[in-house]
C-alpha cells in the first residue's frame, strides 16, 4: 500500500480501498446479526433467514417500530463488542495514524468511538455541517476527549456500502485550512428538530460564508474501506433517500492535549 500523504494534507481527507480485513468485517456484521436476531425472537417476530442486510434492512427497523427500548438496548449492546477493539488497535490502521500525524505509535491516543445504526426510522438523525474537532478540541466541554485539535483524526469505516442518497460521508475538501469556524451548541433536546445543515449537538454559526468558500463531495465506499479525515475537515451525514440501513463507525485518534 502506497500512502499518498500529500493528498491528504491538501485535502483535509484521504480514502483508501480495502483497507480492513474480511475477517474483521465479518466478525462485525456476525456480532451484530447475533444481537438482531435474539432481540427480534423476544419480540415474537418471525426471522426467515440468518443474513446480515436482511437482518438490518428488514428486521433492525422492525424492532424499532414494536419497541424503541428494544432498539436502544440493541445499540447500547453492539457499541460494548469487544470486536471493536481489534478495529480500533488494528496494527495497519495505527501505522498510517502514525505517519499522518507524525506519531510514534506509543504517543496516539484513541477517544470517542461511535457507532452508527441508522434505519429508514433514523433519516432525522443524519449530523449537519461541523468539525469533529468542534466536539472535543475545548477542555471545557463535557465532550472534551484530550486530543490536539491541530494533530488529530477521525476514521469512517463503513460497516454497509454508502454512495450519494443513502448516508454516505459528505466532506469540504481543504477547509481543514478555513480559521474562520464557530461553533454554536443546540438544545440537546431540540438537536434533530433544526434545519439538516444544522443538526446534531453543535452547528457551525458562520456556515453561510463558508459554503461559498469551498465545494462539497460526497465520498462512496464500501465495506472494508476506510477514510482517514483531518479533525478539523468540515463534513456532514448525507442524505439517505433509500430504506436501508446505515452501518458505519467513527473512530478518534490523535495527540494528546
Amino acid at each position: 500500500m502506497i500512502l499518498n500523504k500529500k493528498k491528504y494534507f491538501d485535502d483535509g481527507y484521504i480514502k483508501i480501498k480495502n483497507f480492513i480485513p474480511n475477517s474483521i468485517i465479518f466478525g462485525i456484521k456476525e456480532e451484530l446479526s447475533n444481537i438482531i436476531i435474539d432481540t427480534a425472537k423476544s419480540l415474537s417476530l418471525n426471522i426467515k433467514k440468518n443474513d446480515f442486510n436482511y437482518l438490518i434492512d428488514d428486521i433492525l427497523p422492525r424492532i424499532y417500530k414494536n419497541s424503541k427500548d428494544k432498539g436502544a438496548y440493541i445499540f447500547d449492546v453492539s457499541s460494548r463488542l469487544n470486536i471493536f477493539r481489534d478495529l480500533t488497535n488494528y496494527n495497519k490502521t495505527i501505522s498510517v495514524i502514525s505517519k499522518l500525524l507524525n506519531l510514534k505509535k506509543n504517543q496516539i491516543i484513541s477517544a470517542k468511538f461511535s457507532l452508527f445504526l441508522f434505519t429508514k426510522y433514523h433519516k432525522k438523525n443524519a449530523i449537519g455541517w461541523h468539525q469533529e474537532s468542534g466536539y472535543y478540541s475545548n477542555p471545557k466541554e463535557n465532550n472534551f476527549q484530550y486530543l490536539k485539535k491541530n494533530n488529530s483524526l477521525f476514521t469512517w469505516i463503513p460497516i454497509t456500502d454508502t454512495w450519494p442518497g443513502n448516508g454516505a460521508l459528505v466532506l469540504m475538501p481543504k477547509s481543514h485550512n478555513e480559521k474562520n469556524i464557530f461553533h454554536n451548541k443546540n438544545l440537546f433536546s431540540k438537536r434533530y428538530e433544526v434545519s439538516p445543515n444544522k443538526r446534531g449537538e453543535i452547528y457551525i454559526k458562520n456556515l453561510g460564508k463558508i459554503k461559498k468558500k469551498y465545494s462539497k463531495k460526497e465520498i462512496s465506499s464500501k465495506s472494508g474501506d476506510i477514510i482517514f479525515v483531518d479533525s478539523n475537515t468540515l463534513h456532514k451525514s448525507g442524505e439517505n433517500v433509500t430504506n436501508k440501513t446505515r452501518v458505519g463507525i467513527i473512530m478518534r485518534f490523535g495527540e494528546r492535549f
